[in-house]
């Protein structure tokens, strides 16, 4: 049996003779309405509210909170129970109950009963304050397979209560997918931007990412989005926005964000540097491009074979073969391998310059490197 939750005014004035008779005709009119009641209280927003504990800064009595809590413990055990009657004010009796309790394992069990039932008809009559702390209780008390699993019912359930998915919401779902959310997940948010609900920065820097590459130029929409609405970088974004720069040929505005982002405080990583080795390669500085390869190196990053190709092809414009030949040994003893056109410009490159066994000896890497590709990983 589902039930009607209600507030009882005559139990929270239990203790005073004044409050009775008020009580019993309030709940005689609700039962000539026809609102069912529990221990003969009326149901309803209105009762609720006339029956909640005194606003804060007013005086309120230790009995005043005793009978609320007791109350709340009954809520909340017809709630396990029985569940709740698809109401605004009966759903928002619940979600207070949970709330002040601090009730997971009840909000769970209300959320579950939402998953299968959606909404109530009378939604816009919700308390959106209540709705907002009980949702919040929801995401911080969901697991992450679960968040996995059902983490965009959960929005999905937020939303059609009329409720804007939180910052909080937003970020257990991504941590629950270790900030790496799947496509799904990220499509969801950017349809929830679109239909004005306000992004986290979290999510804003994930979605950043995951275009950084196949869609740089959504990647520097949200860039500026984000600017607008004054939302603070941090460092996986810059990287995203760099990377945008660097593939859409933008090398000088990459170059000022570079400059921008340490002029902020934050650290660049081993992909910043990846990149901007690659930025300044491309825009024939190579002397900056070594400059802040020896850079990385020293602050105890390691290199990818990209950030090794871009500086190796550096090297070789400053004639400065000996130091690529050094870097190229680098890598063969940190068995990285080498991309394909390192080998054949830094053997063209010692050929020129008279290294003609080196030369082949870097060829024959290649076909090393090739055969090895072919028998795949032992």
């Amino acid at each position: 049996m589902v039930v009607v939750l209600a507030y009882s005014i005559g139990h929270f004035g239990a203790s005073s003779q004044a409050a009775r008779p008020n009580a019993k005709a309030k709940s005689q009119k609700s039962a000539k309405a026809g609102i069912q009641l529990e221990s003969g209280a009326p149901a309803g927003e209105r009762q609720a509210k006339a029956a909640e504990l005194p606003a804060t800064g007013r005086d309120s009595s230790a009995e005043d909170e005793e009978a609320q809590r007791k109350f709340d413990l009954r809520v909340l055990d017809r709630v396990q129970k029985e569940g709740v009657a698809p109401k605004a004010s009966d759903v928002t009796t619940a979600m207070r109950a949970c709330v002040r309790c601090n009730s997971a394992e009840t909000a769970l069990k209300l959320f579950d009963q939402m998953l299968q039932g959606g909404a109530v008809p009378d939604v816009h009559l919700l308390c959106r304050s209540t709705a907002s702390k009980f949702f919040k209780l929801v995401a911080e008390s969901l697991d992450d397979k679960r968040m996995r699993e059902e983490g965009l019912k959960l929005l999905d359930v937020i939303r059609a209560h009329r409720v804007s998915p939180s910052t909080l919401a937003q970020n257990r779902l991504i941590v629950a997918w270790r900030s790496k959310p799947p496509v799904d997940v990220l499509a969801y948010f950017v349809e929830m931007k679109d239909a004005g609900v306000m992004l986290s920065s979290t999510a804003y820097r994930c979605i950043m990412a995951a275009n950084e590459r196949t869609n740089p130029e959504f990647t520097l929409k949200l860039y500026d989005e984000m600017k607008g609405l004054g939302i603070k970088l941090d460092r996986v974004a810059y990287n995203a926005v760099l990377c945008a720069c660097s593939q859409n040929g933008m090398l000088d505005q990459a170059r000022e964000l570079f400059m921008q982002m340490t002029s902020t405080g934050l650290v660049p990583n081993d992909k910043t540097f990846g990149i901007m080795i690659k930025v300044y390669y491309s825009s024939n500085r190579p002397k900056e491009a070594v400059a802040i390869f020896d850079t990385m190196r020293e602050q105890g990053l390691a290199p990818d074979r990209f950030a090794y190709h871009h500086v190796i092809n550096a090297c070789i414009k400053l004639h400065r073969l000996e130091y690529a030949m050094e870097l190229y040994k680098d890598m063969l003893r940190a068995k990285l391998p080498p991309c394909d056109n390192t080998h054949i410009y830094l053997s063209a490159a010692c050929k020129k310059h008279g290294w003609t066994t080196t030369a082949d000896q870097i060829m024959k890497d290649l076909e090393c490197v090739k055969e090895a590709h072919k028998r795949g990983p032992p």
